[in-house]
């Protein structure tokens, strides 16, 4: 990225994204991560169970492993979504059934089944999407690709992301 950040024909790109001001995330190791998530949970009011807390810091590290970079921020973001289940979970349950609203459970925590299938039926009462699904055929294709190569998709689709984000800042 750097060579053709220095290679390109519009200087703006490279002033914009000035590589000599870029900051590096620290990755954390899955027992850092367990201590940063357990603090995130503590200071929302929060509990939940040990065997729950090395479910969600697993749920991160599968994460990681896809992706080749974990940090502090993958703690807050599953935690976020954890709150999030867990106040529809206690918004339907009957009222005597929870005996702690303060409980975070290993479902809470539990990653979204991710496929094609999903992102287009999350599309398909919509008009006018041609558009949206000419992308997910893309990135379907790029995955397939990747995988016949035996490459990472997660590389694949960074790269298309990052050319799609050069082309916007040069209409800038």
């Amino acid at each position: 990225m750097e060579e053709m950040l220095r290679n390109c024909d519009n200087p703006g790109i490279a002033r914009r994204l000035n590589l000599a001001e870029a900051f590096i995330f620290e990755d954390f190791s899955d027992e850092e991560i367990k201590i940063v998530l357990k603090n995130q949970i503590v200071n929302c009011g929060l509990t939940c169970e040990p065997s729950t807390l090395d479910f969600a810091v697993k749920e991160i590290s599968k994460k990681r492993m896809q992706e080749m970079f974990g940090n502090a921020g993958e703690a807050e973001q599953i935690l976020t979504h954890a709150k999030l289940k867990m106040s529809a979970r206690i918004s339907k349950a009957p009222p005597d059934s929870i005996r702690n609203m303060k409980l975070l459970i290993q479902d809470d925590f539990a990653g979204e089944e991710l496929s094609v299938a999903n992102a287009r039926a999350a599309f398909a009462d919509l008009m006018n999407i041609d558009h949206i699904t000419a992308v997910i055929d893309k990135f379907e294709g790029l995955v397939a690709t990747a995988l016949e190569e035996n490459r990472k998709p997660s590389d694949e689709i960074a790269n298309m992301v990052i050319q799609i984000t050069i082309l916007i800042l040069m209409l800038y």
